[in-house]
């Protein structure tokens, strides 16, 4: 009898196995909204693993550091016996607390990251059905210029170019399945999704125009916020604290100038980031109004379209092309929706502002 039993549940337990990967991807292949992408990036993300494991360490070492040099008093003056262990402690803890603003930017940053390839998948099925739909259009003229060049009323050359053009769309949708799946895998190495995994995304982003005062004052905002700027400017302060410990007093002041220097090109640098960002969130709102008009036009072109073809007075050619010309506006429009937030999150990112979505903390 336990033999029996024993069996049974072997049995059991391979069936089992072999069912659990069929339900790890179904879950895999359900939806995905944006905040969900978020989330499970924020704690499933190996770099920010790996900045955490460090973080760990840099806090145990310290704390040795710390014990040590508590036995050690601070010189006012160059002493060599103990110049060395100060000046690596105070390297050390402006290292560790460097390190825990950069595991901060890189979790701000990686919302941004996320948001990047969620559109891109947004915009690449889109690319795909509108290469599905570019197919058909040159399948139907493929078929025509046949016709035509049967019965006389077209030429070879004017055949072959027809068949050059379908032979591009067959090419382009097979670019689009590329590009696709190389997004999800993009941006299931930011959530630690499976590479294989191809969840439905369930969220659109809409058009929300991003109040700043002006460029100095977003400018000031960042310059007085941002991580990198913060970082270099503890940099240039370390090295100027540690250069009474140096054996060489001059290459103390040398290096003092150095980070100094690196300090002020980190602010010019931001500045050059943050003018760019602002100048292209202003562009982008005026094309934002000039492309919603061109998609208004071209739905009422689409919809006459529609209505003559049911009266017989429009081909079924001419309604797939007033409908592929309508797409192709959408999608500019939604194309520039996403660029316009992505350049706001980040700009949001390099002012020191807080993009983590309240429930993916």
């Amino acid at each position: 009898m336990p033999r029996r039993f024993l069996a049974a549940m072997l049995a059991l337990l391979l069936i089992l196995s072999a069912f659990a990967p069929a339900a790890v991807a179904a879950e895999e292949n359900d939806t995905l909204s944006l905040e969900e992408a978020i989330t499970r990036a924020l704690k499933q993300n190996r770099e920010i693993k790996v900045q955490k494991l460090n973080l760990d360490k840099t806090d145990e070492q310290l704390g040795d550091m710390r014990d040590s040099i508590d036995k050690v008093p601070a010189p006012n003056i160059y002493v060599p016996e103990i110049a060395s262990v100060w000046a690596g402690y105070l390297s050390a803890e402006t290292s560790a607390r460097i390190a825990k603003k950069t595991l901060e930017n890189m979790r701000q940053q990686l919302v941004v990251d996320v948001k990047e390839q969620y559109y891109n998948i947004l915009s690449g099925k889109r690319d795909l059905s509108q290469a599905e739909k570019d197919l058909r259009v040159a399948q139907i003229k493929l078929a025509q210029a046949r016709v035509k060049k049967q019965i006389g009323i077209s030429t070879q050359a004017e055949l072959l170019g027809v068949e050059t053009a379908m032979q591009g769309a067959l090419a382009s949708l097979t670019a689009a399945q590329n590009t696709l799946d190389q997004s999800y895998t993009y941006l299931a190495v930011l959530t630690g999704m499976s590479d294989v995994a191809r969840p439905e995304l369930v969220d659109e982003v809409v058009f929300e125009k991003e109040d700043f005062v002006s460029l100095e004052a977003v400018t000031a905002k960042a310059l007085s916020r941002n991580y990198m700027v913060w970082a270099a400017e503890r940099t240039a302060a370390l090295a100027e604290r540690v250069e009474m410990y140096t054996d060489n007093y001059n290459l103390g002041l040398i290096n003092t100038d150095i980070k100094e220097i690196e300090a002020s090109d980190a602010r010019e640098q931001l500045k050059q980031q943050v003018k760019k960002l602002y100048q292209s969130l202003q562009i982008l709102e005026e094309n934002n109004a000039v492309l919603e008009q061109k998609a208004s036009a071209l739905e009422e072109t689409l919809r006459v379209t529609r209505l003559m073809r049911e009266v017989g007075m429009a081909t079924e050619l001419q309604e797939l092309e007033a409908e592929q010309s309508y797409n192709v506006a959408l999608d500019e429009l939604r194309q520039l929706v996403y660029e316009y937030d992505l350049a706001k999150s980040q700009l949001l990112v390099v002012t020191g502002a807080d993009v983590i979505p309240e429930n993916s903390i």
